[in-house]
């Protein structure tokens, strides 16, 4: 399955840059929608065809100078109208646009090819105080990925929105064969060719997939990453009621380059199946037949450990804890580095500790993952402490 880091209580809209057709005059511009506020609200003139929009991917300017892009998945959008319209919010769409820029004005929409509009319709909550929309995931689970959201009335009213709340998932592992380059035992060329490429082309159960020839021994195909990936998932889809039994399948990755056959021993099995998948013809056909593989991954050099914090411990010691952007299934293993100190490793607690520093003294500590090259870092100062026994007391100066 694909996995993500799971950033959805967190308002992604909130102060972010905002844009919109029209608006009434400077106290109701579109800033109005993402401040957080209740009582603030964005107002476009009464006429139709208003859109107000909010860039998710605004720049964040990190501790290193350097600048990044949220690239996020979209769960859910919260319209907060304080007129409570349900009959004006049913001529109200919503439009998704995960370019890096698009125009300030998303002109004619909803007939912009920058935009697609969500197929979710809003409704009300039980309270009625607002008006909310679900995004549809996809086929195989996950959800549209999207920079930009478009809020676009038809309504003559024109739009009023106290706030906009989006709700959604920070993309951690994406599906990294998709067009990659691809091999294959044999193609089946009869009644058209079933090309390797079919199984990595985006498209899942189309009538484009790959398939062998039909009894001609061992089978395989393969897709090759370009670079080295830590792996969180894979799926593999079979065309549909093309082959009566899966079994004896194998699943094995290489880490380096390979010869292109995966019989060699540089490959490693990541996993067998050696039970009956049972489809509705009979068993006539000893074949591969895949209509996509999706591998979902992360790149060595992107894996960093998150909400890392450090704090004194007793009088000379510096104690850490950080966090993993993955669930507990996943083992990493850490290096941490105290100022000029060598990079020490440790266990999958996620949590470290070091003695010796003198009082006063700031120190920096990094973290990283074995295996990327980016590390975390957070930096504090060392206290001193001094026990004094007064009549059986301690007191701390």
């Amino acid at each position: 399955m694909l996995h993500l880091y799971f950033s959805a209580s967190t308002n992604l809209a909130n102060g972010k840059a905002t844009y919109s057709k029209t608006s009434t005059n400077d106290s109701h511009r579109p800033p109005e929608a993402v401040d957080g506020e209740s009582n603030s609200y964005f107002q476009s003139s009464t006429s139709a065809n208003q859109w107000w929009r909010v860039d998710l991917g605004d720049l964040i300017m990190l501790e290193s100078l350097e600048c990044t892009a949220l690239s996020l998945m979209v769960y859910s959008i919260y319209v907060y109208d304080s007129s409570k319209c349900y009959d004006k919010f049913q001529q109200v769409s919503i439009f998704l646009s995960n370019t890096e820029t698009v125009p300030n004005s998303p002109l004619n929409l909803p007939n912009n090819n920058d935009w697609t509009e969500s197929p979710s319709q809003f409704s009300l909550t039980e309270d009625g105080d607002d008006f909310v929309t679900y995004i549809t995931s996809s086929q195989d689970g996950s959800l549209p990925e999207s920079r930009h959201i478009a809020v676009y009335s038809k309504s003559s009213d024109g739009l009023v929105i106290n706030e906009v709340e989006v709700y959604g998932y920070e993309v951690l592992a994406r599906n990294m064969a998709i067009g990659k380059s691809v091999g294959n035992s044999s193609v089946l060329s009869i009644p058209n060719y079933r090309t390797a490429d079919k199984a990595n082309d985006g498209l899942i159960n189309s009538n484009d997939f790959y398939r062998s020839d039909n009894d001609v021994g061992d089978q395989w195909w393969k897709v090759d990453l370009d670079t080295q990936y830590f792996i969180v998932g894979v799926l593999v889809y079979n065309h549909k009621n093309l082959i009566s039994r899966l079994q004896k399948a194998h699943l094995l990755a290489a880490n380096t380059d390979v010869d292109p056959n995966p019989n060699s021993t540089e490959w490693t099995e990541l996993y067998y199946q050696d039970g009956k998948i049972t489809h509705s013809i009979p068993n006539n056909y000893f074949h591969l037949a895949l209509s996509e593989v999706l591998v979902f991954g992360i790149e060595n050099s992107e894996l960093l450990v998150k909400n890392l914090n450090a704090e004194p411990k007793d009088q000379d010691c510096v104690k850490v804890n950080w966090e993993t952007p993955l669930t507990d299934s996943y083992i990493f293993h850490y290096q941490v580095r105290y100022d000029s100190r060598p990079w020490k490793d440790t266990d999958t607690s996620l949590s470290d500790e070091e003695c010796g520093f003198s009082a006063y003294k700031e120190v920096e500590v990094e973290v990283k993952i074995v295996g990327s090259d980016k590390t975390e870092s957070t930096s504090l100062t060392t206290t001193v402490q001094v026990n004094v026994k007064n009549d059986k007391q301690i007191k701390q100066i």
